[in-house]
């Protein structure tokens, strides 16, 4: 198993960090004058090498330290930085070197090593093409001067020895090939750098019950060259663990109750990313063995669950919400930058978890200031016109035989309720400190009640504990969630009694009614709220707002009447 550790580093980090902010053709500017500097340096102590040509190669040596000192100069003063100008020298470096060994000893001159300066040159500042380019004009050379050696040799006498000129021939060639392989993956890690701030935009959509991972998970799948990427979190004040799975270019997404799969990873391992070939079970509830030894890294469900055997992971925490990324079973294994590049995207991800959470709390805000409005318009309208035709109707009773007048009554009974309706969902979003107060569950008797009288229904509630309260907010959407469903219960069931029982629990609050009634025509059972979607059945407009709230829905049909059962977050 490999995991990303915290690096340190003292005084030398801060060097070659300054090292690694030059520019290649300073390094190389450097490089050239300390090795013309070295190999002048070491004729003048041992005169007797080279052999052959050792005044003028002292003195070409000489010329080059001076050429070399002159560019280093230039460069440190931002000349001769330019592409033409750095290929131009790179060539004259070649030629020089070529030069020194054929006025040495040919392929077995020492300044041989020269070369191998060219090949890092090449490599630094043209990359793999640079690596590879200069490595067979390298060996064309050396052969040439091979060549030329042996041209100019007297007969009998043998001044090319094959042995050597094969073994650096071969050098060269290996030499080129593994700096072409290095330059090429610098290159690659550019482009794979390229393309994480190249992040794609997901498409908004406040309706969703999920945020919308596809383009970045697939985005992410293509970086990590991974064949599924699975993404797991929790959110504060939730009663669920959000997932979702991307492969072969689709996303599903998925809910279980919190704690579904336990830790998701072994506790010792869930701030650090970390990958491994196979993955042993971790039964839930467990991240170490008594031993203090961990008994498995990933949890035994999770695992089952999505099929995990090879994999590299990573935490993700952000504003609200906690999780991790599952790179499941990447094509390269083996790869070095594996975590690096799965750390990164999961701080990504994570972002993008982020921005679905501020665009619901910014539609939860904008959803409450038009409330507010509306109230303000149903106060100042509604409410008053209501009121002016129920003092005309009492005025229309006494006017009217008793039958009428008594019809009447009846009607501005019905009208009184609906402006104590109106009156408490203008209290409910009125903006001002009531707003943030909370909500009794048990208020909700008062509107229940009315709403029986209105469709003749009786109409019971049980609240337990019988002091429970939730959010102002949430305990509106309650009100509105009983009184449609007695509406429903009253218009389709034909019911005659109507109960309801909330059960308030930490981070939870169930709703359960029950309509003494008929079933609903053709259907019998249990259906969850994706099955009655499905099937275009229930009560549409209960089950869009408890979507809308994040909960879960149930309905029972039966010989008994119809029964709804909703869970609701309630922080």
């Amino acid at each position: 198993m490999d995991m990303v550790k915290p690096q340190q580093g003292g005084w030398y980090s801060g060097i070659a960090e300054a090292l690694l902010d030059w520019p290649a053709g300073r390094l190389v500017a450097l490089t050239r004058a300390v090795l013309a500097l070295f190999a002048l340096a070491a004729i003048y102590i041992d005169p007797t090498q080279p052999a052959r040509n050792s005044a003028v190669t002292y003195l070409l040596l000489t010329a080059y330290l001076v050429y070399a000192g002159a560019v280093m100069m230039a460069n440190q003063a931002e000349r001769l930085t330019g592409p033409a100008a750095r290929l131009a020298l790179h060539h004259i470096d070649i030629a020089a070197f070529a030069v020194l060994m054929h006025l040495t000893e040919g392929p077995t001159s020492p300044f041989f090593v020269f070369f191998t300066f060219s090949l890092l040159a090449a490599t630094l500042q043209w990359r793999w093409r640079g690596a590879l380019a200069t490595a067979g004009l390298l060996i064309v050379l050396l052969l040439g001067l091979a060549g030329a050696d042996a041209l100019i040799a007297e007969p009998g006498e043998s001044r090319v020895e094959l042995n050597r000129l094969v073994i650096r021939s071969a050098y060269l060639l290996v030499a080129g090939t593994m700096l072409a392989y290095v330059g090429a993956f610098q290159e690659r890690h550019r482009r794979r750098l390229a393309t994480l701030t190249d992040w794609p935009a997901e498409e908004a959509s406040l309706e969703a019950e999920y945020p919308r991972l596809e383009r970045a998970l697939g985005h992410a799948a293509g970086i990590l060259q991974a064949r599924r990427i699975l993404v797991v979190w929790e959110e504060i004040d939730e009663p669920h663990v959000f997932w979702a799975v991307w492969e072969a270019g689709t996303c599903g997404y998925g809910r279980d109750k919190a704690g579904h799969f336990g830790p998701l990873v072994a506790t010792h391992l869930a701030d650090q990313a970390f990958a491994s070939e196979e993955i042993p079970a971790m039964p839930i509830g467990e991240g170490e063995s008594g031993e203090g030894k961990p008994s498995g890294l990933v949890s035994e469900v999770l695992a089952a669950r999505f099929t995990i055997n090879h994999m590299a992971t990573a935490p993700m925490t952000g504003n609200g919400f906690a999780g991790r990324i599952f790179v499941l079973d990447p094509l390269r294994r083996d790869r070095p930058d594996l975590l690096a590049l799965t750390r990164l995207v999961a701080a990504r991800i994570g972002i993008s978890l982020d921005h679905h959470a501020l665009q619901g709390e910014l539609q939860r805000a904008a959803v409450t200031r038009e409330r507010a409005r509306l109230a303000r318009d149903m106060h100042d309208g509604v409410l008053q016109a209501l009121t002016a035709i129920a003092l005309q109707l009492k005025s229309m009773a006494a006017a009217v035989p008793p039958a009428s007048a008594q019809r009447l009554k009846e009607l501005r009974a019905t009208l009184a309720d609906q402006q104590q309706r109106i009156r408490a969902f203008v209290r409910l979003q009125r903006a001002d400190a009531e707003l943030a107060a909370e909500f009794r569950l048990a208020e909700a008797a008062e509107l229940l009640l009315q709403a029986g009288r209105q469709w003749g229904v009786e109409a019971t509630l049980n609240v337990d504990p019988h002091n429970a309260t939730v959010p102002r907010d949430l305990g509106y959407h309650i009100c509105l969630i009983i009184t449609e469903a007695i509406a429903n219960a009253a218009r389709h069931g034909g019911a005659h009694r109507f109960g309801v029982e909330m059960q308030r629990r930490p981070g939870t609050v169930s709703i359960s009614t029950h309509a003494s009634g008929k079933p609903i025509p053709g259907i019998t059972g249990t259906f969850d709220q994706d099955a009655l979607a499905e099937m275009q059945l229930g009560p549409r407009s209960i089950i869009e707002r408890v979507r809308e709230l994040r909960g879960t829905l149930d309905l029972t049909s039966d010989e008994e009447g119809v029964r709804l059962h909703m869970t609701l977050p309630a922080p």
